[in-house]
């Protein structure tokens, strides 16, 4: 269950991380909320600017700076592992060694829960 509660956590940091991606893309100037005008007929003839966006919190314990700004999700071996654990086999032959152990599950999972309680 704690590699189940990690792998959910690492999809979070990655849709985070693909969120400041595409908020970091943008101009100063363009990273507005907008609400949009519309006449009778429920057609959109303007908008108005609500307030800026706020910053996406990317998870650092998942992600890296890469190049001059994107922000991109490295720790593969979560979903791996994840993925092995739930991959059926015939003999005991055919289990494959875990990449870490359940104390580093559990440091991980740590660590990841508070980032998420700070969001």
């Amino acid at each position: 269950m704690k590699l189940k509660e990690l792998n959910r956590i690492f999809y979070k940091a990655r849709t985070n991380a693909a969120q400041w991606n595409r908020w970091a893309r943008k101009e100063p100037q363009n990273r507005v909320q907008r609400k949009w005008i519309r006449n009778e007929q429920r057609q959109k003839i303007g908008h108005e600017i609500v307030g800026p966006i706020s910053e996406p919190v990317v998870c650092e314990l998942f992600s890296k700076k890469h190049r001059w700004f994107d922000q991109y999700v490295t720790s593969d071996t979560v979903e791996i592992e994840y993925q092995n654990s739930h991959r059926p086999v015939s003999t005991e032959e055919g289990v494959v060694e875990a990449g870490f152990s359940s104390v580093e599950v559990d440091k991980l999972l740590k660590k990841a829960e508070e980032w998420q309680d700070s969001l």
